[in-house]
């Protein structure tokens, strides 16, 4: 099962927008922030960032999505690390929250960080509901200085999971002269889902976003692959609802 599928995709202020418009696949929900046609752009290139999530109806949910383009030496996390070792993403992998990565990443490097919202998340939570899609543009500056792009986001409901690239270098959108290499698509599935081994995994422990309740419990591991979300099947969630698939 996959979870979300980002699709990004070179604009020039000149051009028109390369391949057609994002759709829902269940919700026509889809936010575009403002149209290229409009847009004045000098110095940098606009890239059109879209994210889908792919889980079925009763499936999982995701939170804001961080996104980053910088030169190849911001870390987001790495195997078999703990995840103190890269700012911010604890934080993220428990609450969701990206301020902390978002203030590490401009504090050691000259690239662009965004975090996109879905506006139509459950309970007034700007969260990725099951098969809502958000388009949105960003501005990079210099691509051919900022070529590599980073993304994480929570699973939710969890403890401490994540979905994240663990390569600095991972995924390059531009050559060295700042030529947009084309349009990429990254599609995760379940086995791209990690543990930041910083709370044990217990539906009734605590974790966000989930109506069961409980304390956490520190686990001071290491990120790993999870390997199941299954035990929080029948989480109760802030939709009223249950999760019926993971």
């Amino acid at each position: 099962m996959h979870f979300l599928k980002p699709v990004l995709k070179a604009l020039r202020a000149s051009g028109r927008p390369a391949g057609s418009r994002g759709k829902a696949r269940r919700r026509n929900r889809t936010l575009r922030t403002e149209t290229l046609e409009t847009r004045q752009v000098l110095s940098a290139t606009a890239l059109q960032v879209q994210v889908e999530n792919l889980s079925s109806d009763d499936g999982l949910y995701l939170t804001p999505f961080w996104t980053a383009f910088h030169d190849g030496s911001f870390d987001v996390a790495s195997p078999n690390r703990p995840a103190a070792n890269f700012p911010g993403l604890e934080l993220l992998a428990e609450e969701g929250d990206t301020s902390e990565i978002s203030q590490a990443f401009n504090d050691t490097s000259s690239g662009v960080a965004a975090t996109i919202l879905a506006p139509g998340g459950f309970g007034g939570a700007p969260v990725f509901d099951p098969g809502e899609v958000v388009t949105e543009v960003i501005d990079v500056d210099d691509p051919g200085v900022n070529r590599y792009f980073s993304f994480a986001t929570m699973v939710i409901p969890s403890n401490d999971a994540f979905l994240a690239n663990t390569g600095r270098r991972a995924h390059r959108l531009f050559n060295a002269d700042g030529d947009f290499r084309g349009p990429t698509t990254i599609t995760l599935y379940g086995r791209h889902v990690w543990d930041a081994g910083t709370e044990v995994n217990n539906p009734a422990g605590g974790a966000a976003f989930s109506t069961e309740g409980g304390d956490s419990v520190d686990e001071n591991g290491t990120i790993q692959r999870l390997g199941s979300l299954d035990e929080f099947i029948g989480t109760g969630l802030p939709t009223g609802d249950d999760l019926g698939t993971a």
